[in-house]
């Protein structure tokens, strides 16, 4: 079986549903999804054994900030957006609350521009 073509994108979204919609949509829209990651654990698991171009982080998985997720990916040198169902980005450290987020209800068409947008400026 050969991979499809496509910007990697690691998805992190702990509510089965949402994860399980996003994941369809992403690759109907030509991305190749690395997981969903229920959880932090998973999501650096999942970091360490794949590599992504870009993610898409829910705020809080399972009660818990994906803080860690994020300073890997900074770390590593690839953007990532946040989905959250609060006003803001407050719940998150103060060195992540700039980063570029999208409120849910996800608006798909949203999601895609930002990421799309996400991956230009990375590469320039």
């Amino acid at each position: 079986m050969t991979e499809q073509p496509g910007p990697r994108v690691l998805l992190a979204e702990d509510y089965f549903v949402l994860a399980r919609s996003l994941h369809h949509l992403l690759e109907s829209r030509g991305f190749r999804v690395v997981g969903p990651a229920p959880s932090i654990a998973a999501g650096l698991e999942l970091l360490d054994e794949q590599p992504v171009d870009a993610a898409i982080l829910d705020v809080d998985l399972q009660g818990e900030s994906a803080a860690p997720i994020a300073a890997r990916l900074r770390d590593l040198g690839r953007p990532f957006l946040f989905i959250t169902g609060f006003g803001d980005l407050s719940p998150l450290p103060l060195d992540l609350r700039d980063a570029p987020f999208v409120h849910k209800p996800v608006d798909i068409a949203v999601l895609v521009e930002r990421i799309e947008a996400l991956l230009a400026s990375d590469q320039s």
